[in-house]
């Protein structure tokens, strides 16, 4: 419900206040709602509201320990990175190749781009060929532009996706979102 598991690589520490300041309001009424009806404890309000704090400014410690951490040991050692690729040479594709470029701290390795309609040093292939380079490359996500793919060749690489566990996720095109 509050979702405070699912922090990614690029949320950001204000999302992630946002979702601890969520939690420790549920967990805080739980206990609140408690101790009430526990018959064979007695505490002191006093005591209830120490409990509570010191459990919230550790998980705020700890969770933030562990996100710089990480951005930390990404940039530091060149591990837990994540392999990307993108079907598609659009104008979208280039703004999320500029956002892997300049936020290292995220983790995504860029490789280079596929495109049937455009040819350049950044295109290392056509659609067809992504196959074989994803699997030869150890590509973790793959990011395609809506814009340039047909749909068999849509469809066929979300097959391809779901027989090597791997990620999938689309680049709309800014002028077709409302239609």
């Amino acid at each position: 419900f509050v979702g405070f598991y699912q922090i990614y690589r690029f949320t950001t520490p204000v999302e992630i206040l946002t979702k601890i300041l969520k939690q420790i309001s549920i967990f805080s009424l739980l206990v609140i709602a408690y101790f009430p009806f526990a018959k064979e404890f007695q505490f002191h309000p006093k005591e209830v509201a120490l409990y509570i704090s010191v459990v919230f400014i550790s998980v705020i410690l700890m969770k933030y320990f562990f996100f710089i951490y990480l951005k930390k040991y990404r940039l530091a050692t060149g591990n837990n990175f994540r392999n990307t690729v993108i079907i598609g040479y659009t104008e979208e594709a280039k703004k999320l190749k500029r956002v892997f470029d300049s936020r290292p701290d995220y983790g995504y390795r860029f490789f280079g781009y596929f495109s049937d309609k455009k040819t350049g040093p950044e295109i290392i292939g056509k659609t067809e060929e992504a196959p074989a380079f994803i699997l030869h490359n150890k590509i973790d996500e793959i990011y395609c532009s809506l814009n340039e793919l047909k749909t068999n060749q849509m469809k066929d690489l979300v097959d391809f996706v779901d027989e090597n566990n791997l990620q999938i996720k689309f680049i709309p095109d800014s002028n077709q979102i409302l239609s």
